[in-house]
């Protein structure tokens, strides 16, 4: 299967340009099966998407529920959680990394990095 793992939408991040339905469009024809929505701060994008599953655009692809966290010491993390996790705190950026990791593997979620090796966000520095 061959998913895109950094999505950023028009519902979900104030950088995205192009709405959810048109990027699975997009990915469809370059013969992805899903994405990871990574939204920043935000999974507006997602609970558009399950208010809309029936769309026949959703049809036969996969879209996952992740968003890009903005911390406050370590720059952007894309964290994934347990589809069953509803954690509103990860709506509102601004937690120390340690602090982001430590709940979010208590909760059974994983996170990494989202710019290893970038310069304006760089995940890496910790």
């Amino acid at each position: 299967m061959r998913f895109d793992l950094h999505c950023h939408t028009r519902e979900g991040s104030l950088d995205a340009k192009v709405s959810l339905k048109e990027y699975v469009m997009r990915l469809k024809a370059a013969g992805f099966d899903g994405m990871l929505l990574t939204d920043h701060d935000s999974y507006k994008a997602y609970r558009y998407y399950l208010k809309n599953k029936s769309d026949p655009v959703f049809l036969n692809f996969t879209i996952l529920k992740g968003i890009e966290y903005d911390t406050c010491d370590a720059g952007h993390i894309l964290v994934i959680m347990p589809e069953h996790v509803r954690l509103p705190i990860l709506e509102l950026r601004g937690l120390p990394v340690k602090l982001l990791i430590e709940l979010v593997h208590f909760l059974g979620g994983i996170l990494g990095p989202a710019h290893p090796f970038g310069q304006k966000y760089f995940s890496i520095a910790t």
